[in-house]
Formats: C-alpha cells, sequence, structure tokens
C-alpha cells in the first residue's frame, strides 16, 4: 500500500476516534447521600459556662475525614459563623464556647458538598444561657370585665432578659377564698401562655401565675391581678322620649312621650319657613340662633341615649372650626361637624368630656364625609355606663340628601382621640341646646353660650332615654321625605 494512503488513513481513524470520545462521554458517578448531626454538651447553661458542640458527618455508616464543616449560630435573629474545620477520622469537628451574656441561642451545621457527597445541613439545637434565676409576669386585658365578656390573662417568663420557651407554667386565681386552678400550659418561643375566660358572676376575683422551677431555673410566682367583673345593667327598653320638628313662634312643641315640659325654646322664630317640599325647615342659623330644650331627664341621662336628627350644611364659618348639631352642659358633651379639611371634607364629630388623661375622647366617623350645601340625617346610639376606655363605639349611620343611612366603622383614633380618661365630665345639669353651644345654667331654657353654631338648619330632632337599634331604619322612612 502506499505510505501516503496508509497515512492518510490513520489521521482519518484518529479524527473518528476523538470525535467519538467527545460524543460519548462516560457520565460522572452521582454524589452519594451524607447525614451532619449537631450535638451539644448541654442545652441549658449559665453565664460563663462552657459548652462543647460536636459535628459528625457520615455516609450511610461510614465516617467522612477530610471534608469541611461550618458550625452556626443565631442570636437576636442574627447569624454568627463560629468555627469552619476539616473533619477528623472519626467525620467529626468541634467547637467549644463560653457564653458572656444570658439568651436563647440556636446552632446548626453544614456541609456544602462536594464531587463526591451531597451537600447536608444538620437539625437544629437550642441552647439557654441564663443566669438561673427566673421572674414571670402576669397582665389582663381588661381587669373590670361585665358578666360575659372574655378577658385574656398572659403569663410570661424570663431569666434576666431571656425569655423562657418550652418551661410548664401555671395560672391559678381565687375566688371567695377558694384557689382555682386554670391553666397549666408550655411557653411558646416569646416565653407565654394565654388564658381566655368569660366570667358567669359577678365579684371580685384574684390571679397570678407561677413557675416551679427545675434542675437550672429557680422558681418564680408572678404578682396578683385582680379582676371585678360587673354585672351586667340592661338598657331600658327603646321609648322615644321628645321629638321636634320646626314650627312657628317661638316655641317648639314636643311630639315625645314627655310631653308638654319639654316644649323647647326658639331664640329666633323668624328663620321657620316651609319647603318647597311642604315640610318645615327652621334655616339660615348664624351666631345668636338656637334651640333650648329644657333640662329634666329626657335629657340629663347621657350614658344610655340615642338621636335622630336632619339637618341641613350649608357653610363654614370663618375661624370657627366646629360646629355645634346638638351641645350639652356648654360644651362638656356633643355632635357636631369637624370643619378642619374644608367645605368638602368636613366630619361628624361626638365629643365628651373626660375628668383626666387628655380630658376628652373624640368619636369622629370616616366613612360619609360631611360636604356644605347637602342635608344630613344622624342616627346614634351609645350606651357609655361603662366609663372612658371602656365604653364601647357609639353606633353611627349617616345618610345625605335622603339616600339609605350608612353604617360607620372607620374612626379616626389619630392625635390623642381616646385619650380621656377618668371619669365623664358630670353634665347633668342645664339645658341642651340644637345649632349652638348651651349654657351650663341648671334652668337655662332660654340661654345659650353662642360661640360655636351650626351654619345650616334643622329639619327634626328625636332623643331616646334609651338604645336604639338603627339597623333596622329607626325613624328614617318617616323622615328623609323632610330631607329630599
Amino acid at each position: 500500500m502506499d505510505l501516503d494512503k496508509i497515512i492518510v488513513s490513520f489521521v482519518v481513524i484518529l479524527l473518528l476516534t476523538v470525535v467519538f470520545a467527545g460524543v460519548v462521554a462516560v457520565p460522572a458517578a452521582a454524589a452519594q447521600s451524607t447525614a451532619l448531626t449537631l450535638k451539644p454538651s448541654t442545652t441549658t447553661i449559665n453565664v460563663n459556662q462552657k459548652a462543647t458542640f460536636t459535628a459528625t458527618l457520615k455516609s450511610g455508616t461510614t465516617p467522612l475525614s477530610g471534608k469541611s464543616v461550618t458550625i452556626y449560630h443565631y442570636l437576636n435573629n442574627v447569624r454568627y459563623t463560629d468555627t469552619t474545620k476539616t473533619t477528623n477520622t472519626a467525620g467529626q469537628i468541634t467547637l467549644t464556647q463560653t457564653f458572656g451574656s444570658a439568651g436563647q441561642r440556636t446552632y446548626y451545621a453544614t456541609f456544602t458538598g462536594d464531587s463526591s457527597y451531597a451537600a447536608k445541613t444538620s437539625s437544629v439545637v437550642t441552647i439557654n444561657v441564663g443566669s438561673g434565676s427566673t421572674t414571670i409576669t402576669l397582665s389582663a386585658s381588661t381587669t373590670a370585665p361585665t358578666v360575659g365578656q372574655p378577658v385574656t390573662f398572659t403569663a410570661t417568663l424570663k431569666s434576666g432578659t431571656m425569655l423562657l420557651y418550652s418551661k410548664s407554667v401555671t395560672i391559678y386565681h381565687y375566688l371567695n377564698g377558694v384557689r382555682y386552678t386554670d391553666t397549666t400550659a408550655i411557653t411558646n418561643t416569646a416565653g407565654q401562655i394565654t388564658l381566655t375566660q368569660t366570667f358567669g358572676s359577678a365579684g371580685s376575683r384574684t390571679y397570678y401565675a407561677t413557675f416551679a422551677g427545675g434542675s437550672f431555673y429557680t422558681s418564680s410566682t408572678s404578682s396578683v391581678v385582680t379582676v371585678n367583673v360587673k354585672a351586667v345593667v340592661k338598657a331600658p327598653t327603646a321609648s322615644q322620649t321628645i321629638y321636634y320638628v320646626p314650627q312657628a313662634g317661638s316655641t317648639w312643641v314636643n311630639h315625645g312621650t314627655t310631653g308638654a315640659s319639654y316644649n323647647a325654646y326658639v331664640s329666633t322664630p323668624s328663620l321657620y319657613r316651609t319647603q318647597s317640599n311642604g315640610y318645615p325647615y327652621w334655616g339660615g342659623i348664624g351666631r345668636n340662633d338656637f334651640v333650648s330644650i329644657p333640662t329634666g331627664s329626657a335629657t340629663n341621662n347621657q350614658n344610655v341615649a340615642s338621636w335622630e336628627i336632619g339637618f341641613h350644611f350649608s357653610g363654614i364659618a370663618s375661624g370657627q372650626r366646629f360646629q355645634k348639631i346638638w351641645d350639652k352642659a356648654y360644651g362638656g358633651f356633643y355632635i357636631g361637624i369637624d370643619t378642619l379639611y374644608g367645605a368638602d371634607r368636613s366630619y361628624l364629630t361626638i365629643y365628651r368630656a373626660t375628668t383626666s388623661g387628655s380630658h376628652a375622647r373624640w368619636y369622629i366617623p370616616m366613612d360619609t364625609v360631611l360636604r356644605t350645601g347637602h342635608n344630613y340625617y344622624v342616627q346614634i346610639s351609645w350606651d357609655s355606663r361603662a366609663g372612658p376606655g371602656n365604653e364601647p363605639y357609639p353606633t353611627v349611620w349617616i345618610s345625605e340628601d335622603g339616600r339609605a343611612p350608612v353604617h360607620q366603622t372607620r374612626w379616626d383614633e389619630t392625635g390623642g382621640a381616646l385619650n380621656g380618661t377618668g371619669s365623664w365630665y358630670n353634665d347633668a345639669v342645664g339645658a341642651a341646646d340644637l345649632a349652638n353651644t348651651s349654657s351650663d345654667a341648671p334652668s337655662g331654657s332660654t340661654a345659650s353660650a353662642k360661640t360655636a353654631w351650626l351654619v345650616g338648619g334643622i329639619f327634626m330632632y328625636r332623643q331616646y332615654n334609651s338604645i336604639v337599634t338603627f339597623g333596622s331604619g329607626g325613624s328614617w322612612n318617616t323622615d328623609r321625605l323632610a330631607l329630599t
């Protein structure tokens, strides 16, 4: 054979061999599974004591030596790298640490894997470092509930500043000198257990929490929390007490159940008129204009009361932020309009003075904005007997221009609106006013402070000496015709 042909054939065979080898590669062997454990010499330790951690890496039952393993820990949600070492012939690395402060630390070990062995992370190990002594506190969501009202108690266990979890804590209470065990539970990661109870009878109960201690932590008992359960006082049956519509002359006759003794005095009879829809209206109110409702049982009890008021909001008086729709006791309790944000973004406001704190509580419903040039019908019921800080929100419905009333569920609580505490300001004396600020005079039948008047007018006024459920409509279907 020709020498050139032999050389060419050899080269072709060599090239084919190279190409074939590149196409048909032998797959690498799959990485073998591994197991990684981390064991501490103790899980409960004091400050300045030592603990040793041992991480062991295996594949099956075979210890893996010469592999890089790292131990980490978390303290207060911050991760720290403690050590990275190469495993010995037993597949192990060790870490010995001394703890300079109390706290709960979580440790784990990792192996990042290599071409032969798969990566692995150990289970977490929790170390509790404390001073040994403990404190336990007990708090209650309220200490003045009524019968049937739920109260939640929270017990919190600590050693120094460290929250202790997985510890057994018990809450007890005494009633009439007899001790009752309410619950024994294991503390959560916040060092807490909780108990929620309702009470079937009135009376004073004293609660406390205990931790029995153990081989490392000392026992502790909380301070006593006294809960005074009050009987539920039923509100009186709904009954209309006073009801007015604008009338000619200086007297508005009371159409309610309390009779003529509640006929109201009208400062400015000339503001009376009949609307084009045939319904009466008293409007164009200014600084000196008001309707005075005589003092008496219908107006003196404001702790269990309901109102239905139809009014027109026509404008904002210069330099006057609040306009009074209804007022009692010279501004101690009023229903008004806050015009701070302007003519098209004003809000109904229920204000009541208190004896402590910021000396007032403001309830400002936000679902319905009050706009100048529109008619409004407000329905308010409020049982405030529980006192400042314990009372429920008023129930409020607002209708604009005769449309269906809207239940108010959003409230503006900014600026310390609910910071008033103590008890309610004594507003029993004196008349109440429509459309202006009332006098605090005990008789007050024709007196008004004349300081914060409604710019607009009144269509009707109803007041109840009871709680009315306005979700069923109340008097709106009757009264709305005057507002449309």
